[in-house]
């Protein structure tokens, strides 16, 4: 809360930090929508080129480029079609250069050829850091909440199935 005695160092320090989390609230949604575009260089540029990446049943990949090898094969198929969602961000600045996050996310796949639409709600644990001026990720871990899946059989039926990871 602002009061009488605050400096402009004071002020030029809050209006830092805001500005600093709000880069990073959009480095996580370009991040989201540069999935759905399948825009790997996008992808790219939200990420540190060390980065850890941890894509839960994907597994753990030790570069950012591990991460968009895979991406581009898995999402390369024309009938696939994707929508990233993120909500629920909270981001604390360690320090000036740092900040860890938590955001969750609800995912959704709609498979063209199978008739299935799959979704899932988990969780991104983040680890961010400025570098050369700019925020990054340069750590993320994914857990999985739930996912569901709905298949349309060749009889017309559809088929539910629920999960909740352990």
């Amino acid at each position: 809360m602002s009061n009488s005695t605050d400096t402009l160092a004071d002020l030029a320090e809050r209006v830092r930090r805001i500005e600093d989390l709000e880069e990073i609230r959009r480095l996580r949604a370009k991040y989201f929508s540069a999935l759905d575009d399948r825009d790997l260089r996008g992808i790219a540029e939200v990420f540190d080129l060390d980065a850890e990446i941890g894509m839960g049943d994907w597994g753990v990949f030790p570069t950012a480029q591990a991460f968009i090898e895979r991406f581009a094969e898995e999402s390369a198929a024309g009938h696939l079609f994707d929508l990233h969602h993120g909500a629920n961000h909270v981001i604390d600045l360690v320090d000036e250069n740092s900040a860890v996050g938590r955001w969750d996310a609800y995912y959704t796949e709609v498979d063209a050829d199978a008739k299935s639409i799959f979704t899932e709600a988990y969780a991104y644990a983040d680890e961010y850091r400025r570098i050369d001026g700019k925020w990054l990720i340069v750590k993320t871990d994914i857990r999985s909440v739930v996912t569901t899946s709905m298949v349309t059989r060749a009889d017309g039926a559809v088929v539910f199935d629920q999960l909740r990871p352990e």
